[in-house]
């Protein structure tokens, strides 16, 4: 029986070439790591209760063990795989004396590999960087080993044909994907199903699976495939999408070009239904690379430009009608800030400053409140409301509560749908905020840049805003890897809550940019080595794209450009995971291999 692959080694090129294709047909060893690296790894989920140290800080839920279902296992298999491909370079080079292929392209990112060293080194928590965040994984080891994938596929990839196996093999990770994706769809997400549950609590306890709850099921918005999330599934479906056209295009036999199609038709679908945002601006970015590389003449390329020019103006004329703007206005917050003191709370709002200070005795509760003149301002208990209103129109959005409670006295505010609560305990010298986790801690207000835009890009806006303040202090080395959760502002509970509350309830661990991600964790500098990397590769894959008269090989080429811009081009509000990246440096890896002056054609 033929491999999968072997359909397409078959085949010849559609073009004549002066170098003769391999003939032999049999898989060689060392592309294995490879092609389970693309085939296998986007779909592996285990069920697995890992240690979290992160309950020592107040803003984090008390507890050491957390569940993972999808980048733990991911991260295991990663290794494995990675372990494998320093072992195949190793082999080649020390036991079969083949020599290394050489290229200057590398050094930037054996530099940048060097920075992720050194920020290990003096992380802000060394635990983090060695052993990986909860639910991201992304540990000192991963980063080397993205490092060792993509040379890996740089030094095994002699030839047109091992290029064929390898998207091949992308090729069967995406239709697992679409599989996974398309009953996700239909409102039967495989996941949660008896078998389902099963696979993803292998080896944990048995009450484990029934107590799963996946909060998208039976949404035709809820496509996440086996990434853990939609924004993660939307990055692998814009990488996978143009290498199966391109199988497609060059598959020889009718029946499995339409199956091709077919499972491109399936991942168009799976994108809409992951519902990104993202995705839209990334498609169109795609599209419009892809004019730029297929077309050749100059007139029709600039027509086919200006056309899709037309058709975004109009889609964002369209959207900004339907959302009332393409980006939110800037916005200013009644709800300055809340600092709690000894006797009371400051409260900061409408740019005036009041004290809330509430008082316990024989008669009963009250609540006393002064504005910035130390003015009182009457507050009547409300028996229809059941709380503190206070007689001042300024406030009339407040709602107060005050009462005494085992020695504890207990101030609430109402704000909206958000209820911010204060104790002070008999004893302690001031008031302290209880947070989401029911949890006391304190309130501080971070350093920040977009003040106003906090909702810009579903909470992006915040989360970059706190975090860009911090990039002065790791120009050289960063927080570490998979420090973020550490790094960022967690008490800066305020803005939080002006930005959303589903932004107040929950913990920002990661930078939603590729970009911001690499420059607080491991460095300014070290973001800057990828840069030159990755731009060194563009710039050499459009002069590679401009020489060659191979329709094939032209193709080819193409097709792993387009998946890495993909990639580059949602990581702008998308950060590296285990769930795409490794997809990601092993294409890299394939197109660097393909500027060989001894690759075969």
């Amino acid at each position: 029986m033929a491999l999968p692959w072997e359909f397409l080694r078959k085949g010849q090129t559609m073009a004549k070439t002066k170098t003769k294709p391999k003939t032999n047909a049999k898989l060689q060893p060392d592309l294995i790591p490879g092609i389970l690296l693309f085939a296998f790894l986007p779909v592996v989920v285990k069920g697995q209760l890992v240690n979290v140290t992160l309950g020592k800080f107040s803003w984090f839920q008390s507890g050491e063990y957390q569940y993972d279902f999808f980048m733990y296992a991911k991260s295991i298999v990663f290794l494995i795989l990675a372990a494998c491909m320093l072992l195949v370079v190793l082999d080649r080079l020390l036991i079969r004396n083949k020599p290394l292929a050489k290229s200057r392209i590398f050094l930037p990112l054996f530099i940048y590999g060097a920075f992720v060293i050194l920020s290990t080194l003096f992380s802000v928590d060394k635990t983090l960087s060695l052993k990986g965040m909860w639910q991201q994984n992304e540990s000192v080891w991963v980063l080397l080993g993205y490092i060792v994938a993509v040379y890996y596929f740089y030094q095994v990839t002699e030839g047109m044909q091992d290029v064929r196996i390898f998207l091949t093999a992308f090729g069967i990770g995406a239709v697992w994907q679409g599989i996974l994706g398309f009953f996700q769809f239909i409102g039967k997400d495989l996941f949660a199903t008896a078998p389902g549950r099963k696979l993803l609590t292998l080896g944990l306890d048995g009450t484990t699976g029934k107590q799963l709850n996946f909060l998208t099921q039976g949404s035709s918005e809820s496509v996440y495939l086996a990434s853990y999330t939609a924004n993660y599934a939307a990055v692998y479906l814009l990488m996978a999408l143009p290498v199966v056209l391109l199988l497609a295009w060059m598959a020889k036999k009718t029946l499995v070009r339409v199956l091709w199609l077919l499972l491109g038709a399936v991942l168009l679908l799976c994108l809409y239904g992951s519902g990104s945002k993202t995705a839209i601006g990334g498609a169109v970015v795609l599209i419009l690379t892809a004019f730029l590389i297929f077309i050749r003449d100059r007139k029709k390329r600039i027509l086919a430009v200006g056309i899709c020019a037309v058709g975004i103006a109009a889609g964002l004329v369209v959207y900004g009608n339907v959302r009332g703007g393409i980006f939110p206005q800037k916005e200013t917050y009644a709800l300055q800030d809340l600092i709690p003191g000894e006797d009371g709370v400051t409260l900061k709002f409408n740019d005036k400053t009041y004290e809330l200070c509430p008082v316990s005795s024989d008669e009963g509760d009250s609540l006393t409140i002064y504005d910035e003149d130390r003015n009182r301002i009457p507050a009547y208990w409300d028996m229809d409301q059941q709380c503190f209103v206070a007689q001042d129109d300024a406030l009339k959005e407040l709602k107060f509560d005050s009462y005494m409670d085992s020695g504890t006295q207990n101030l609430l505010m109402q704000y909206q749908d958000i209820t911010w609560e204060f104790v002070k305990a008999n004893g302690s010298p001031q008031f302290a905020y209880i947070n989401f986790y029911k949890r006391g801690d304190e309130i501080r207000t971070a350093d920040s840049v977009l003040k106003g835009y906090e909702k810009l890009f579903t909470g992006r806006g915040y989360i970059w805003g706190r975090a860009i303040p911090l990039l002065k202090e790791h120009i050289l080395v960063g927080s570490g890897p998979d420090t973020f959760v550490e790094e960022f502002p967690q008490q800066d509970y305020v803005m939080k809550a002006n930005t959303g509350r589903w932004m107040l309830e929950q913990i920002p661990s990661k930078a939603h940019s590729l970009y911001l991600q690499n420059a607080l964790q491991t460095g300014i500098l070290s973001l800057l080595c990828l840069l030159i990397f990755w731009g060194s590769y563009a710039v050499s894959s459009v002069r590679s794209l401009k020489q060659k008269k191979d329709s094939s090989f032209f193709a080819v080429d193409a097709v792993i450009l387009l998946s890495v811009t993909a990639f580059l081009f949602m990581g702008l509000m998308n950060d590296s995971n285990l769930a795409v990246s490794p997809l990601f440096w092993g294409m890299l890896g394939l197109g660097c291999a393909m500027k060989k002056t001894d690759f075969s054609r």
